[in-house]
């Protein structure tokens, strides 16, 4: 079993670190007090000293990825006890470090380019987490390949046996449960879950017109 930690912390490390480098460029253009968080109808409701952007830019990523990190451990301690394949979510954890600092990133940007230009950015997030979230289906798509179920789990992560009436089945990484994806009934719960992001997307959308 490989390390904790691999190539993709390693990358989130660089891209975080040019990041600040980047804040630092950057917070002399800015004013003393910068617009950090907006409400539904796309007013500023919130506001950070300009010589505090780090702890969002980078420390809300940084927060994230301790977590993803004891995630990991847990799940590997799972894996031990059940003998079950470990995969590590380094691609995962990278793949939200760099999305949610690149969000931050161009919200801090805000005073000099507009609120307008956060909707690319928040494209440009939810593409870094898909990005992550690919390399870890091909991750345990290798993993898998061996076991006698391997078949029913498309790209390693999605359950789809029609054959069975369960709607929530045991991951096979970690802890946890799934859908079963063959039911419709687990698209419509799928759907639902993702229905939030994509309306973000929309309203940002309407704000930039």
């Amino acid at each position: 079993m490989k390390g904790l930690l691999d190539r993709w912390d390693g990358m989130a490390a660089l891209w975080l670190a040019a990041v600040v480098a980047l804040v630092g460029e950057i917070s002399a253009l800015l004013p003393e007090m910068v617009p950090t968080h907006w409400n539904h109808k796309g007013a500023i409701d919130g506001w950070t000293p300009r010589g505090q952007l780090v702890w969002i830019v980078a420390g809300l990523p940084l927060a994230v990825w301790a977590v993803l990190v004891g995630v990991d451990a847990l799940q590997r301690v799972a894996g031990n006890k059940s003998d079950a394949p470990v995969v590590g979510l380094g691609p995962v954890r990278f793949g939200v470090v760099s999305g949610i600092s690149l969000l931050a990133l161009a919200g801090s940007m805000t005073p000099l380019m507009g609120t307008k230009s956060l909707l690319g950015p928040l494209v440009a997030m939810f593409a870094c987490m898909a990005f992550g979230l690919w390399h870890l289906g091909r991750r345990m798509s290798t993993a898998m390949a061996t076991l006698p179920d391997a078949a029913r789990w498309k790209y390693g992560l999605f359950y789809h046996n029609a054959g069975d009436d369960r709607l929530w089945i045991g991951r096979r990484f970690g802890y946890g449960w799934t859908l079963n994806f063959a039911k419709p009934v687990a698209k419509a719960i799928l759907a639902v879950a993702l229905a939030p992001p994509l309306v973000l997307v929309v309203i940002l959308a309407s704000l930039s017109r």
